[in-house]
């Protein structure tokens, strides 16, 4: 019984270090998942000006095209 209990003593200390270890992994791993996500967000937002940019130097295009359209039909009709 008293050997029992000594090698239930000497295995604690290695008990209490593994969970050590396995806690501050697992607070490791969710720090890297927070990060990684406010990344992939970072990434998504800027993505996302990105095509709203795009969209909108498109739709100015789409209205010179438009005024130079209208412009033409106008010295055409006037000239009729």
């Amino acid at each position: 019984m008293a050997e029992e209990h000594l090698m239930a003593l000497q295995n604690l200390p290695k008990k209490n270090i593994t969970y050590k270890w396995e806690r501050d992994a697992h607070e490791v791993a969710k720090e890297w998942c927070k990060e990684a996500r406010e990344a992939r967000k970072m990434e998504r937002d800027w993505v996302h000006q990105e095509f709203k940019d795009m969209l909108l130097a498109e739709e100015e295009r789409h209205l010179e095209a438009q005024e130079q359209q209208a412009a033409l039909v106008t010295r055409e009709l006037e000239a009729m």
